[in-house]
């Protein structure tokens, strides 16, 4: 990323009636799944989601838009 990150990340939540809000209770914003999904894996690498795929289906489209595999 060519910086150092931050303990605390502040776009941590997503308003109840945010555009991007699902039926999902504890979902996170689609820019925190990437940050989390670029900080930890490199290109082509693996990404192990271990959410049931039709609750958190944005996690796999960040996963695949980044070059990731899962």
């Amino acid at each position: 990323m060519g910086y150092n990150l931050k303990d605390i990340w502040s776009n941590s939540r997503l308003h109840k009636q945010d555009q991007e809000r699902e039926k999902h209770p504890t979902q996170k914003p689609l820019v925190i799944i990437d940050r989390m999904i670029r900080a930890s894996s490199s290109k082509n690498g693996i990404v192990l989601d271990r959410a049931p795929k039709d609750r958190e289906p944005f996690f796999i489209y960040i996963i695949e838009k980044r070059g990731r595999k899962w």
